[in-house]
């Protein structure tokens, strides 16, 4: 439930009848409405306790029987034959497609050769490696944290520093026995900035073999400096991902009462609510999972070549970040769950979905060094229209596989992709996941984008007049004027607001004020900024 709001002055009962319409409010308000405070009379700190489990018990989510996935047969055989250029050409072996539907669950399918020396098909039980869609569980993970500790006294806020939660030294590599301690120059990185990728965390790939090493023993070794001011520029880090997990394991027990590893909690609370039982991790030095789909590289006139085991990534080294390995069958329920609204609420969702307009310092998560990103809460994009979150993406590549998700929550359309291929050269993956969009015939975005500028300069930030009487607020980090004068609102509430672009400190530029009408989205609007 959201937090009532007050009219005249005066504060509406928070039993309105349910049939009201309900207030837009932006994805998430830190730290709690402190009209939720006016509650209960006992102390500040039980009041926001109880006003937070009331919110809670008001939306609870929506009730969930774990989906039956149905092969819809038209649709099989149109994206067989969107995929048959590739495969007939040998341009990959082995595919694997989830596509969930407005909703419903139509397609888990394979397609090709899990392996090419015998011939063995891709099933819907094939497993895969997910590479780095195994992020989006670990931002996932963080949500579900973030949502269940609103009901406590001690509610994780996206906006603190990382140092605030990891407060001892922690093992994710539980074979390891070299314990990880957070370094005093990442402590003030925060839980938004290691989901965005804006930390300027450094990627950490110490050593001689990065790929076999643990974690824990990579943290330790790599360069603790930063490579920018955070929350300033993208750089994609699977570091970001480590720290995200060791979150998960420092605060498990003091949310949810029953302390337990990164692997063990994403398995719990992600894979069994979901019906996800042939999804499971890498472990220790492991490259593969039984029932998996060998890895290949293509060879070219040598045709397909296995990938050594020597040359692909350990589960001790990709904890949290690339070591999940699952099914087409899974992934649509996995597809399934997060359209329809399961394990988060709707207003956790919203901030799961947020976008933080950015641009990359460097090649990596699909872009190059100067892109425009809009990085996601660990999803390589989110993209916002008028209508709120239209289209979702995580992408990844391990030796040997390549997967990717697309999600339409609007719509409640998804697509899964996945295949035993590394990088290849004659295939890229917007190709593939482009041709099962053509043959799914659906999933499209919803709604008015608002083009964003090719780049951002640095250093100006947007504060809105939230209050109305002329006091600034900085409304969100992750907003940012472009170089044509228009600016970027990160999931703005519905109303009018005063916008103001304060310059970098020490220009002497005056701030230009303008009013504005918008709701969840993006909205551009030019401004005239005086030099």
């Amino acid at each position: 439930m959201h937090p009532a709001p007050i009219a005249n002055g005066k504060r509406r009962s928070l039993t309105t009848p349910r049939s009201r319409p309900r207030p837009i409010l932006r994805p998430e308000v830190e730290p709690l409405d402190s009209r939720l405070l006016l509650t209960s009379g006992a102390s500040p700190r039980h009041r926001v306790a109880a006003a937070a489990a009331e919110l809670a018990r008001r939306d609870p989510g929506p009730a969930w029987r774990i989906p039956t996935p149905v092969n819809d047969p038209a649709l099989a055989q149109r994206v067989q034959l969107a995929l048959e250029p590739y495969l007939a050409a040998e341009k990959m072996p082995g595919i694997g497609v989830s596509i969930v539907k407005h909703g419903k669950i139509v397609l888990n399918q394979g397609y090709g050769d899990a392996d090419v020396a015998s011939g063995t098909p891709v099933a819907s039980d094939t497993r895969f490696g997910i590479a780095s869609v195994t992020k989006s569980f670990t931002g996932l993970g963080v949500m579900l944290l973030y949502q269940k500790s609103r009901s406590t006294a001690h509610p994780i806020n996206l906006n603190a520093p990382i140092g605030k939660y990891i407060t001892k030294p922690i093992e994710l590599d539980p074979s390891s026995g070299v314990p990880f301690t957070l370094p005093a120059a990442w402590s003030k990185i925060t839980v938004r900035q290691l989901l965005t990728m804006s930390s300027g965390l450094q990627r950490g790939q110490e050593g001689p073999n990065p790929g076999q090493e643990s974690v824990d023993v990579k943290l330790n070794q790599m360069s603790k400096t930063l490579l920018f001011t955070p929350g300033t520029q993208f750089y994609y880090s699977n570091v970001n991902t480590w720290l995200l997990g060791a979150l998960i394991q420092a605060q498990d027990g003091r949310v949810f009462g029953k302390p337990q590893s990164y692997t063990d909690f994403i398995t719990s609370h992600i894979f069994k609510p979901l019906g996800m039982t042939h999804t499971t991790f890498l472990h220790g030095t492991a490259v593969t999972t039984p029932g998996s789909a060998t890895p290949y590289n293509p060879d070219g006139s040598k045709g397909w070549q296995s990938v050594p085991p020597s040359d692909m990534n350990a589960g001790q080294s990709m904890i949290a970040a690339g070591d999940i390995f699952s099914t087409p069958h899974d992934m649509s329920l996995y597809l399934s769950g997060l359209l329809n609204g399961k394990l988060l609420t709707r207003q956790t969702y919203r901030t799961f979905w947020g976008s933080t307009p950015l641009v990359a310092l460097a090649s990596g998560g699909g872009v190059g060094p100067g892109s425009f990103v809009l990085a996601g809460q660990s999803w390589d994009l989110a993209q916002w229209t008028n209508r709120g979150p239209a289209m979702i993406q995580k992408g990844g590549t391990n030796p040997g596989y390549m997967s990717q998700v697309s999600l339409y929550p609007l719509t409640k359309d998804g697509i899964f992709i996945t295949y035993n291929m590394g990088v290849s050269q004659t295939v890229k993956q917007p190709e593939v996941i482009n041709a099962v969009h053509a043959a799914m015939q659906t999933a499209a975005i919803q709604g008015t984008v608002v083009a964003p500028p090719t780049q951002m300069p640095q250093g100006l930030q947007v504060y809105v007049d939230v209050t109305g009487s002329g006091t600034l607020k900085d409304f969100d980090p992750s907003t940012y004027t472009g170089p044509d004068g228009s600016f970027l609102l990160n999931n703005i509430p519905a109303g009018t607001w005063t916008i103001r672009v304060v310059p970098p400190p020490g220009d002497t530029a005056t701030s230009a004020t303008l009013t504005v009408a918008a709701g969840h989205a993006y909205t551009g609007t030019n401004l005239t900024i005086s030099t």
